[in-house]
């Protein structure tokens, strides 16, 4: 499960030199360790160091990928752009200056800024707004290009 504490990955003992590097970094859960990876994962490789090889690190990502996601996404807004985040800070849609980006159309976005966009979303992660029971049609509209940002408050 996503809140589940990070050691219950593959290849991360409990109270390990693994374990301590990332709850000395704040990623206590299975979550915070995908958000890591999503959104930096040259810093969690950093974090780790050299103690986990490249082979571990992947089969502790697989590992994570196995969880069920959940029915819960994050709104992060400012005055002129909204982003949606799935649990683990994936991009799944963006609104910009008032033009809906589905997730399939978002490289037709400049990607800097969005990535700057969810990596200030991911600071910030405890102040975003959490929708829950998203519903599989409005996943559909995201995906197909119908504005479901104005559908949100």
């Amino acid at each position: 499960m996503l809140g589940d504490e990070v050691w219950r990955l593959d290849r991360i003992d409990k109270n390990g030199i693994i374990h301590k590097r990332l709850a000395s970094e704040g990623i206590n859960t299975v979550q915070d360790f995908l958000k890591m990876w999503v959104v930096n994962p040259g810093e969690l490789r950093r974090i780790l160091g050299p103690i986990m090889s490249e082979r571990k690190l992947d089969y502790a990502i697989n590992h994570a990928r196995t969880c069920v996601m959940g029915n819960k996404y994050y709104v992060f807004r400012g005055s002129n752009y909204r982003i949606l985040l799935n649990p683990i800070c994936e991009l799944m849609g963006a609104e910009i200056n008032g033009s809906t980006y589905p997730t399939h159309s978002l490289s037709n976005i400049d990607t800097v800024y969005l990535e700057k966009l969810v990596r200030q979303a991911y600071v910030n992660w405890s102040s975003l707004e959490e929708i829950e029971g998203i519903s599989n049609e409005i996943i559909g509209l995201l995906t197909q290009g119908d504005s479901f940002f104005k559908e949100l408050p």
